[in-house]
């Protein structure tokens, strides 16, 4: 059931809100937040006011509440929310959580986006939406150079014939609490 009272565009200045700065002034939004605001109830009054067929709206909302947070929420900020049925469309059976194919190539967006200038605009805003998580338990991984890293402050604390070494202050929201690291 729609409820009256949803407004898209107070929800995207809610999104607007979470953004925030790193060390480098890049902004990100992190997604302990973005998971708190786009709860179960947001999500299905979103689904339900944004013209996706009826017949459909179940299928996308469960594949957003299961790990499709982050491309909503792109698709929010881009006016583009009932292109979430192209997302399931293109995700080739595959049982991944959406937002695991993140990032996208711009060659995946078009053809899964029919609208050439949403496919741009979620190419370029998407790694605000995809900053690291770091768990104790994690191996080395090669990010990409557009990763949006979530430090808060990085200062160099050292110098040798291989490399830097620098102290980070990690977002609250982008570690597990009970790791200790040093990177």
């Amino acid at each position: 059931m729609v409820t009256e009272s949803f407004d898209l565009e107070e929800l995207k200045r809610k999104m607007e809100r979470l953004l925030v700065d790193n060390c480098e002034k890049k902004t990100y939004i992190p997604f302990a937040a973005l998971d708190c605001l786009l709860d179960p109830s947001v999500i299905r009054a979103c689904i339900f006011g944004s013209g996706i067929t009826a017949h459909r709206q179940e299928e996308v909302i469960t594949r957003i509440i299961d790990g499709g947070k982050r491309v909503l929420a792109l698709l929010i900020r881009l006016d583009s929310v009932p292109s979430m049925v192209q997302f399931l469309e293109s995700d080739q059976l595959t049982g991944q959580p959406l937002d695991a194919k993140l990032p996208f190539s711009r060659e995946q967006l078009d053809a899964i986006v029919e609208n050439n200038g949403v496919s741009e605009s979620f190419y370029r805003e998407q790694w605000q939406v995809i900053t690291p998580v770091f768990k104790a338990d994690m191996s080395h991984r090669k990010l990409d150079n557009y990763t949006v890293l979530p430090f808060k402050s990085s200062v160099c604390v050292g110098e040798g014939a291989f490399g830097e070494v620098f102290k980070v202050e990690l977002d609250p929201g982008s570690h597990d609490s009970s790791m200790v690291c040093y990177l």
